[in-house]
């Protein structure tokens, strides 16, 4: 899946080499939270139940 995602937007060096073990908590070990992602969307959650917005996508 890496290889597409990397050749679809132009990524020649995307971190790590195809078949190796990739283990998510010692890649993101050296990460602040707050580096990882912006929690701005936490913030309006209620606003968008009160308009109707319930669903939720299932990964």
């Amino acid at each position: 899946m890496w290889p597409v995602l990397a050749e679809q937007f132009g990524i020649e060096d995307y971190g790590f080499e195809e078949g190796s073990k990739l283990k998510l908590s010692e890649v993101m070990k050296e990460n602040q939270l707050e580096e990882v992602s912006d929690w701005w969307f936490l913030d309006n959650m209620n606003k968008s139940k009160e308009h109707g917005f319930f669903g939720i996508q299932e990964l």
